[in-house]
């Protein structure tokens, strides 16, 4: 099931049928992690291939577990967690690995104020991150925590699962076993902070999974500041951001307490919400990613046909668009470079032959899968995607930027009501829009905003 409204409202109708039972286990309302789970379930995409271990991976595991000692060095700094398979977030640039969610705190504040560790699978296929990995740590403990918790749980659980098995939104055998790894890595991650880091605040750059709702819940009972910056874009009806619909007053724990949003426009949805508890809060603190790469970036340019308009059209998953399909189809000025999501780039073959397959000529796989999308943004007209974060990506850069699906429309529905992102419900407007050299300007906060974040002491 992909229909975000019909996950919504599986959702909400999990949420109201749980209103009269305790959710409360060890002390925690584990309603997040019942949310999480029921995402996982309804909304999960194959989004490319499960990484195997490899021989690199491994050593490299090792020789982290082996720097362990680099945790005191982290004490009383800004800690930044960081996910090892996380594709999307790592870009080269100038033959550096670039982290664009953390890389451009580090630069705005300094690196002596600032670190980072990794949780998760090191993907060998990219330059190994500064980052000290503590996933092979954590497995070291990881059985005998999750024996405890296994016993210690199973009472505790049994009424909650009872009511889950009844549903058809939720794995109730899985999320059995997620229960006992948060509780694991929850205590995993509070002996670190407590007895070692003990970090000045808590950056992630996304809660909505086992990790980050274990360390920002150990941060959050230690009172140390926990600050959920925004990645992407959020739309009206996120599955992350948006219909927390029963907030209890003192908030959730497991949740960050601050989220750090871009601008105005991405804070509604948290207001809407958070209006009736007094514990959670969002603030505008600006793009750093923006500017950093204004400063650092070198422009650089390929040698693009001038007799072309190009087109920079960002792929979702592994499918092609029809009413793209259409339009490459129906127009012999426009040349378009497919680009993949970076967790897809090894389908680049498959896509190649899908758009033989369509009689398309007017195309080229290889700069756009070959460079970082900020290297590309400058030397392409406009963006095309379905809802993927490039779209906001492209309006920053002042370049037009078309959303052709449902999803997106929704998801940027405030953006195309101000003119600053469009919509294309078919080929025909698509090729209108593309040909109109019409561009709006951004008048949103999208820089860093040093004043919103003061409070943090960073």
């Amino acid at each position: 099931m992909n229909n975000l409204n019909e996950v919504l409202k599986k959702i909400n109708e999990v949420e109201s049928s749980l209103r009269k039972l305790d959710l409360y286990i060890l002390g925690k309302n584990i309603w997040p992690l019942i949310r999480i789970s029921i995402i996982k379930k309804l909304s999960t995409s194959n989004f490319g291939h499960k990484e195997n271990f490899s021989i690199k991976s491994i050593y490299y595991h090792i020789l982290d577990l082996l720097r362990f000692f680099e945790l005191w060095k982290m004490k009383s700094k800004n800690l930044f967690l960081i996910y090892g398979t996380d594709k999307s977030g790592k870009t080269l640039l100038d033959n550096r690995l670039i982290d664009k969610h953390f890389t451009p705190f580090e630069d705005e504040f300094g690196k002596q104020n600032i670190k980072f560790i990794e949780f998760g699978y090191i993907d060998s296929s990219l330059p190994k991150s500064k980052a000290l990995n503590i996933t092979l740590l954590y497995f070291l403990v990881k059985p005998i925590f999750n024996l405890y918790f296994k016993v210690i749980l199973r009472k505790k659980t049994s009424r909650i699962l009872t009511h889950l098995r009844n549903n058809d939104s939720i794995e109730s055998y899985e999320f059995s076993k997620s229960i006992q790894e948060f509780y694991s890595r929850f205590i995993f991650f509070k002996f670190l902070l407590k007895y070692i880091i003990k970090p000045k605040n808590l950056f992630v750059k996304s809660f909505d999974n086992l990790t980050a709702l274990a360390i920002v819940n150990a941060a959050n009972e230690l009172k140390i500041s926990t600050v959920e910056f925004q990645h992407g874009q959020q739309g009206e009806n996120s599955l992350s951001y948006s219909n927390w619909n029963n907030v209890p007053k003192s908030g959730y724990e497991m949740l960050p307490k601050y989220f750090w949003v871009w601008e105005n426009r991405f804070r509604r949805k948290f207001d809407k919400w958070m209006i009736n508890q007094s514990f959670h809060e969002v603030f505008v603190g600006g793009n750093l990613w923006y500017d950093y790469i204004i400063k650092k970036n070198k422009h650089l340019e390929f040698n693009f046909k001038n007799n072309f308009i190009h087109v920079l059209y960002c792929l979702q998953y592994s499918e092609l668009n029809e009413i793209v399909i259409n339009a490459m189809n129906s127009c012999t000025n426009i040349f378009w470079h497919v680009r993949l999501h970076p967790r897809e780039r090894h389908k680049v073959n498959y896509i190649h032959k899908l758009l033989i397959s369509f009689k398309i000529d007017n195309f080229s796989l290889i700069e756009a899968n070959n460079y970082s999308f900020e290297e590309l943004i400058l030397n392409v007209e406009v963006v095309v995607s379905e809802w993927s974060t490039v779209l906001y990506e492209a309006y920053c850069f002042k370049k037009k930027s078309i959303t052709v699906s449902n999803y997106g429309r929704v998801a940027y529905e405030e953006f195309i009501k101000d003119g600053d992102i469009y919509y294309a419900d078919n080929s025909k407007t698509l090729l209108k829009l593309i040909n109109d050299k019409t561009l709006t300007e951004n008048t949103n906060l999208i820089s860093y905003n040093p004043e919103a974040v003061n409070f943090l002491n960073i």
